[in-house]
Formats: C-alpha cells, structure tokens, sequence
C-alpha cells in the first residue's frame, strides 16, 4: 500500500518537472553504475590494505615476543617444580 502511493506521488513529481527515469539500458545508467562500482572498488581495496598492515604489525608484534612468552613460561614451570 506504502509503495504503491509512493510510486503514484513519484510519477506525479516527475510527469510535473518533465523527469524522465534511466533505463539500466542508458548510457547514464551505465556511466553512474560504472563510478559507483569503481568507488566501492576503491574502498574495499583501501580496507583491505588497512586490514593487511593491522595484521602484519600484529604478526611482527607476536614474532618480537615469542621468545620472551616461552621464557616467562619456562621461569614459571621452574618456580612450580622448586616449589614442589
């Protein structure tokens, strides 16, 4: 019901400012379609290298300190066999 007076105010508008809609076959159509798709593009790549650059930092993060995590473990398990 919502749309279907929503489509008739729409048709009212456009009939009255002579407005005609693209066709998906148009070349507007296509052009906009074109740009808009390149922006996305362009965003996800920008993401995608945000995301990559997070996780090499994390990976050269757990790199850096993995040594010092398995000498902490091993003073650890040494206290707990000193104390036994």
């Amino acid at each position: 019901m919502l749309f279907i007076r929503f489509e008739s105010q729409l048709g009212e508008l456009e009939c009255k400012y002579s407005i005609s809609r693209w066709l998906p076959s148009g070349p507007e159509y296509k052009e906009l379609q074109c740009a808009l798709r390149m922006e996305r593009r362009d965003g996800l790549l920008l993401e995608l290298w945000r995301v990559s650059q997070q996780r090499l930092f994390l990976l050269k993060l757990k790199k850096k300190h993995t040594g010092t995590w398995m000498y902490f473990k091993l003073i650890k398990a040494k206290l707990l066999i000193d104390v036994v």
